[in-house]
């Protein structure tokens, strides 16, 4: 009887496994990996719209030759306006990105060192802002140098975050924001 109520509970979890896996299993993305790149870049472009972007401008630069823009979809779905390379969009935060990217190469170059403080790069910030001298590179970088983001008040331009007296806060905390990003900029434009 055991064996029989083992063989039921195995043939069950075969059919448990295959059924979730049917319907949980990311399948659009098993089929953009398995599926070949398009030949050109504007086909990529395109395809990008097809999968749900509203608009998108590529811009490649190879050394040595001009620069090449590739478009497709919307800068602005509702008035029909096509995507045009010299429109300005919103980031958002893929500044931190770049940031991040040249604080990397900069560190590998030895030009810095993730375990300096802010008041080691920034000795104007020392007395400014609370801390500076506990605050690392890295702890900046990792978004646990516990600086409040100033930048998402109105009233507060994001290069003013940097004369801003008597902030109050603890390193260590985990705060995810731009205030910090705002701090390694004016550290990543040597």
């Amino acid at each position: 009887m055991k064996s029989y109520i083992k063989l039921i509970m195995r043939i069950a979890a075969v059919f448990v496994t295959i059924g979730s896996i049917y319907l949980f299993a990311p399948w659009q993305a098993a089929k953009l990996y398995l599926t070949p790149l398009p030949l050109t870049i504007q086909a990529q472009v395109d395809e990008a719209v097809n999968l749900g972007l509203d608009g998108i401008i590529v811009y490649v630069q190879t050394s040595g030759q001009d620069a090449q823009l590739f478009t497709s979809g919307w800068h602005d779905r509702d008035k029909k306006i096509p995507a045009d390379p010299s429109a300005l969009f919103k980031i958002a935060s893929i500044g931190k990105l770049y940031n991040a990217f040249a604080i990397t190469k900069l560190v590998a170059r030895g030009d810095l060192s993730l375990d300096k403080t802010l008041a080691e790069y920034l000795p104007t910030l020392k007395n400014r802002i609370e801390f500076a001298d506990k605050i690392t590179l890295a702890m900046m970088v990792k978004h646990r140098s516990g600086i409040p983001n100033y930048t998402d008040h109105k009233s507060i331009k994001k290069r003013l975050v940097i004369a801003i007296r008597g902030l109050h806060f603890v390193p260590f905390q985990i705060i995810t924001l731009g205030a910090a990003w705002v701090l390694i900029t004016n550290l990543s434009v040597f």
